[in-house]
């Protein structure tokens, strides 16, 4: 049996955003494909978005707010998550940063 294009296989996708400085945060993730094809996923409390797509190549956009309003270092990465074995790394921006007011927008690209 050959798989549609609506049926192609989806690998599961977790956005995780750490900081050591912050009480709160909130937050969303954006992806965008090569058809222009958007999906976008909020980020929980504890800083964790988690999305299924299809392979292909994605640009991802990520919005932050922290508090205490204040400027934060924090670090975001996304991960393929395999039904077996270990999380596969498919990029990492280990030092980002917020303003002072505790907000933070970025970009990346990263291929399924």
């Amino acid at each position: 049996m050959v798989k549609t294009k609506n049926q192609r296989e989806k690998f599961t996708i977790v956005f995780t955003v750490k900081c050591g400085t912050n009480e709160t945060l909130s937050g969303l993730v954006q992806t965008e494909d090569e058809d222009e094809r958007e999906k976008r996923v909020l980020l929980d409390e504890s800083g964790t978005a988690e999305m299924k797509l299809p392979a292909g190549r994605y640009t991802f956009v990520w919005s932050v707010k922290m508090t205490p309003v204040q400027r934060h270092r924090y670090s975001i990465t996304a991960e393929r998550i395999p039904d077996d074995g270990a999380p596969e790394e498919l990029c990492k921006r280990s030092n980002e940063q917020t303003t002072t007011g505790g907000e933070d927008v970025g970009f990346d690209e990263f291929e399924l």
